[in-house]
């Protein structure tokens, strides 16, 4: 197998923009304490743009690291992209090991591939995703995931999921979590917390803090209703206070906060964009975070929150508990008596609190960039160590057969069914019957053990002859 060169190219269009998305920001943080890693100095990192994006990268470039452009506007090449007449980038760019961090990847012909996927949140929850992106989405994903050698997702979580919804083989997945930065998110001062809360015009002397986009899938409707079911002197105490992007689908949010505000509830969202180095302040000076997403890939501003000593107030879903564990006050995202129970024992359980930010300061120290960077290279390591790609047709139906048997394996033995016995029955017609209604009640046990008996045999006979005729054609050319 012919060896790859020590390069890393990554496509870098998330380090782009001025104010950064999650991506942006996992990829900036990864990268930096990445090139800072003894080993990426025997490496040549690339950091690929479209045409005339290339000036807001001049910051990373240095002795081992280049700017890249693909010439061709951003717009331009995702369209080829989408009409898959985007030719294997490493054609143009050169062989070595692919990074793409959000998502969307290119085509390559002999090198390796890294695909991050954060999510699937437009396939557990499509609700709370843009129509046309989730439309995109169910396009395209099953294809990037398919011609990717390796997928790197963010918590065990999103793991079980890319297996489940789209039979990923787990030898296929790495988990790389995200991290926190411990020397800017740390508790502030008094001074700070006040000068920032001017700033951005918060009112409020004590407050609850949501921090996230207002879309659908952070279930802000249930927290301002929560709120509204908190009594009288809590409301009158705390403020509760929104920071983030604009979202979409939020309509029904505004119209309630704006509803709220007119009864003279102590309810805020910041009217400007908060910068990422005041948010440490803003987590010191609230009484709690409360997270009331029904669903993440990773928990990131609870584990922010807890780095600055804040309590977090949080959405009882597998991946937050992955991140927050035993730290945390849970609710049921989808009750709006359980938020309002939560925010209530958080104000009052003062002992458990402050013993729960004690340890939360303790685990936000697993939590680092540091650590991220060394699993990512760890995986873009094993990728140049399994060499150059053979004939790309090769690849393609290796891949293709990967797929079929994670998805296969997973459908023969999703359920643990007991043994089928069918109901007495007088005649043909009715044994017929029977049968065809159990089998719509989902008791296929017989039928299911016999396929699967059936396909693992038949693997496992084709293993043999393929090695057999290996051996007779290794044993002929000598």
């Amino acid at each position: 197998m012919k060896n790859i060169e020590k390069t890393l190219y990554i496509d870098a269009l998330a380090l782009v923009p001025e104010k950064k998305s999650g991506v942006g920001v996992t990829l900036e943080q990864t990268l930096k304490k990445l090139l800072k890693t003894s080993e990426l100095k025997q490496w040549k990192v690339c950091l690929v743009v479209p045409l005339g994006k290339a000036k807001y990268l001049k910051k990373y470039q240095s002795a081992n690291v280049q700017i890249k452009t693909i010439y061709l506007p951003a717009r331009a090449l995702a369209l080829l992209l989408m009409i898959k007449l985007l030719p294997p980038m490493d054609w143009f760019l050169g062989t070595g090991v692919y990074l793409f961090p959000n998502y969307r990847n290119w085509s390559v012909w002999r090198s390796r591939s890294i695909t991050y996927v954060y999510d699937i949140a437009y396939l557990k929850h499509p609700e709370t995703v843009q129509v046309r992106n989730q439309k995109y989405l169910h396009r395209f994903m099953p294809s990037w995931v398919r011609r990717t050698d390796r997928v790197v997702t963010i918590s065990d979580q999103v793991k079980y999921e890319l297996e489940k919804y789209l039979g990923l083989a787990e030898s296929q997945i790495e988990i790389v979590p995200c991290g926190v930065d411990r020397s800017v998110f740390y508790k502030r001062d008094g001074k700070e917390i006040e000068t920032v809360k001017k700033k951005y015009s918060i009112p409020y002397d004590k407050y609850f803090l949501f921090i996230g986009n207002i879309e659908p899938r952070k279930n802000l409707v249930n927290l301002l209703n929560a709120y509204n079911k908190l009594p009288a002197v809590t409301q009158a105490e705390y403020g509760l206070v929104f920071v983030g992007g604009e979202g979409w689908q939020n309509e029904e949010f505004y119209q309630e906060l704006k509803k709220m505000q007119s009864a003279q509830k102590n309810v805020f969202k910041t009217s400007k964009y908060v910068i990422a180095a005041d948010l440490p302040a803003l987590y010191s000076g609230a009484t709690m975070l409360i997270h009331p997403a029904i669903y993440e890939g990773f928990g990131m501003t609870p584990l922010e929150a807890m780095a600055c000593g804040t309590p977090a107030t949080v959405s009882d879903t597998p991946a937050i508990r992955e991140v927050v564990q035993d730290m945390g006050v849970y609710f049921d995202p989808y009750s709006v008596q359980s938020i309002a129970g939560a925010i209530s024992k958080t104000l009052s359980d003062t002992k458990l609190i402050a013993a729960n930010v004690e340890r939360g300061l303790t685990l936000a120290k697993e939590f680092s960039w540091e650590r991220s960077a060394k699993e990512l290279f760890k995986v873009v390591g094993k990728e140049q160590e399994s060499g150059a790609h053979g004939h790309p047709i090769l690849v393609r139906l290796k891949r293709l057969y990967q797929i079929t048997d994670g998805k296969l394996l997973y459908l023969f033995g999703e359920r643990a069914y007991p043994p089928y016995e069918p109901a007495d029955a007088q005649t043909a017609h009715q044994l017929r019957e029977t049968i065809f209604d159990d089998f719509t009640k989902e008791q296929p046990a017989r039928l299911q053990l016999f396929l699967k008996k059936v396909y693992l045999g038949t693997k496992h006979s084709a293993a043999r002859i393929l090695k057999r005729s290996y051996h007779l054609v290794r044993g002929s050319s000598k």
